[in-house]
């Protein structure tokens, strides 16, 4: 019985596939290339994707190519799965061809033909048959599932959007099973064998997958929410845009896993291992937990969302500062995790977050000097060793309030211009003399007419850049005593930050 009106017969159609996914106006999607595929993968469904645009998924359905000369047609198969597929010792041998009502009759969305596997109830709530995997009642029983799903992986039997809600699963050896789109919600796979597992657009809500063997899985848009993934391997995993908010994938092994796309919302990536060229180009990672977790420097780090907000802190540093008392062991951590990241932006090239996560990192450092190291012994060198920790976190406090540790040059030329005005309206309160002694501005604190007060602080300004940059034409000089004093300063402070300001632009234009 066919399902559809028949195509013509071919040796081989194109197909889209999957292939690493390049930036589009900031946004990494899952491109299609054309590769080919022969007619019985088009025939089972095979070869076909999920294409992501943005963060909604849609399904792309095989493209055929028709050439000319192919005349003759061929009808589609009925089913995914035939006879060299059912799992040995679960079921009664049937003659052959099995009839209908004894095989399952479940169409997957993404599928062209029906499942095909022996029936397991023909009382379903649709009144066809249905398999024990795609039977949607509860009187199921734990341990012929188990053995019957074990059984039917190892004949590669496909079971797309199979039903295997809140299944005992644990240890179970399920090895490049074929379950995408399966619901597996509260399902317990604990130390379960999934390597090359096909599970993408699954459903694994609250499941529980701890220490499971997820290498080179394909989770592409499965939903992990809420997910227990601790010490699970995921090397290699696919993880493309799939939903992990919440989820725990504490000590986790996710070396050159790609999560690109991914929701990792409130996940626990503590202790996680993200080595490798672990993709993570538009993930979005915000009020996520980073303690102690591995990144490479070859990481794939464009367009991830880190939800640096409240201070441009990550969740774990913002949640420490609000306690008393701070913890030393925890700074020091932060200022690791800063690093790392910093780190993998240097070496992709972007150096504007690099600067980000360094002005963290810097921050992680002075405040680490706040607290208390062994005294030396000696009065004097305990001395010495708290001012010069006092005076390293001052410089420090002034870097940052200033120029950001070197990353924010305008802020540095807000601050000169500043600087600039403040003593001008100084030097109009002390007054400025020409070379020959006679008052340029008078001092005092009197009120002139607005006329001469527009042109008495326009020499004030003059002579306050004169001074800041050490310029010094040689037309006004400060007055005796306190005027002087006033110079002195802005010559000091002329010369600091102008040499802070030539040092942070060459070290931007030289990126």
């Amino acid at each position: 019985m066919a399902l559809g009106p028949p195509i013509q017969q071919i040796d081989e159609a194109v197909v889209p596939q999957r292939r690493a996914r390049p930036l589009f106006l900031g946004l990494p999607l899952s491109y299609l290339h054309c590769q080919t595929v022969n007619a019985e993968q088009v025939r089972l469904g095979l070869g076909w994707n999920r294409c992501f645009s943005g963060k909604s998924g849609v399904s792309s359905r095989p493209r055929i190519e028709r050439t000319a000369g192919q005349q003759e047609a061929a009808p589609m198969a009925e089913y995914t799965n035939n006879e060299e597929q059912w799992p040995d010792g679960l079921w009664e041998e049937w003659g052959d061809p099995p009839p209908d009502e004894k095989r399952c009759q479940f169409q997957p969305a993404r599928l062209i033909a029906r499942c095909g596997l022996p029936a397991y109830d023909a009382g379903s709530e649709s009144g066809e048959p249905r398999c024990l995997f795609h039977y949607e009642g509860e009187d199921r029983d734990p341990e012929e599932l188990r053995s019957a799903l074990e059984a039917a992986v190892a004949k590669r039997a496909h079971l797309w959007r199979a039903n295997l809600q809140e299944a005992d699963l644990t240890e179970a050896n399920l090895q490049e099973a074929r379950l995408q789109d399966a619901n597996l919600q509260d399902a317990d796979l604990g130390y379960a064998n999934l390597q090359g597992a096909s599970l993408d657009g699954a459903e694994l809500q609250g499941a529980d997958l701890r220490g499971a063997e997820l290498q080179r899985a394909d989770l592409g848009g499965a939903n992990l929410q809420e997910a227990e993934l601790s010490d699970a391997n995921l090397q290699e995993a696919e993880l493309w845009f799939a939903n992990l908010q919440g989820a725990d994938p504490r000590r986790a092994n996710l070396q050159g896993a790609d999560l690109g796309g991914a929701k990792l919302q409130g996940a626990n990536l503590e202790g996680a291992r993200l080595t490798g060229a672990v993709d993570l180009r538009g993930a979005d990672l915000t009020n996520a937990r980073l303690m102690r977790f591995e990144l490479s420097p070859e990481a794939k780090l464009d367009n991830v969302e880190w939800g640096l907000a409240a201070g441009k802190m990550l969740r774990d540093e913002r949640e420490a500062r609000s306690k008393e008392p701070l913890y030393k062991m925890a700074f020091a951590e932060y200022e690791g995790v800063y690093r790392q990241i910093k780190l993998s932006y240097q070496y992709s090239g972007d150096y504007h977050r690099a600067g980000q996560f360094f002005i963290r990192e810097m921050e992680c450092k002075r405040t680490l000097l706040r607290f208390r190291r062994p005294v030396p012994e000696g009065r004097l060198k305990a001395l010495w060793d708290w001012l010069s920790r006092g005076a390293t976190r001052a410089l420090w406090c002034v870097s940052y309030h200033i120029c950001r540790h070197g990353e924010d040059p305008a802020r540095l030329a807000k601050v000169m211009g500043l600087v600039i005005v403040l003593f001008a309206f100084i030097h109009s309160l002390v007054g400025v003399d020409g070379t020959d002694g006679d008052p340029i501005i008078s001092p005092g604190f009197a009120m002139p007419p607005w006329a001469d007060l527009l042109a008495q602080m326009t020499k004030a300004v003059y002579f306050s850049v004169a001074t800041f940059t050490s310029l010094g034409y040689g037309d006004m000089q400060p007055v005796e005593g306190w005027g002087q004093v006033v110079a002195m300063v802005e010559v000091s402070l002329g010369i600091i930050l102008v040499a802070l300001l030539v040092g942070c632009v060459i070290r931007k234009l030289s990126r």
